[in-house]
């Protein structure tokens, strides 16, 4: 989950974003170019911030995807279920769905 102590994030770390977030804002080819400056920030962030001293591992390898993958997966649940749910109820479930487990009751 992303969510840290307010001071923590208190603590410079979201003015530092909140630069970035404008940067990419100013990128005018919108999706594509900010798109893959979005990428292309978040790799960056994600790699420098993540490798250990010492260099890569494998361990810290899946520590660091699994940041992308947390990330990914908060950000799906908070807005993307949320949409299809209410897209759902605006225009009906899918039939497959909806009779998904009628054969194992």
């Amino acid at each position: 989950m992303p969510y840290i102590k307010k001071t923590d994030r208190a603590n410079g770390l979201d003015r530092s974003i909140n630069q970035i977030v404008l940067d990419l804002k100013r990128i005018r080819h919108w999706p594509a170019t900010r798109k893959g400056a979005t990428n292309y920030a978040v790799t960056r962030i994600v790699l420098a911030s993540m490798k250990p001293d010492e260099g890569w591992s494998y361990d810290s390898i899946s520590r660091a995807l699994a940041v992308l993958d947390d990330a990914h997966g908060e950000m799906k649940r908070r807005l993307m279920d949320v949409r299809e749910d209410k897209a759902i109820e605006q225009n009906g479930d899918v039939l497959e769905y909806m009779t998904a487990f009628e054969d194992q009751e």
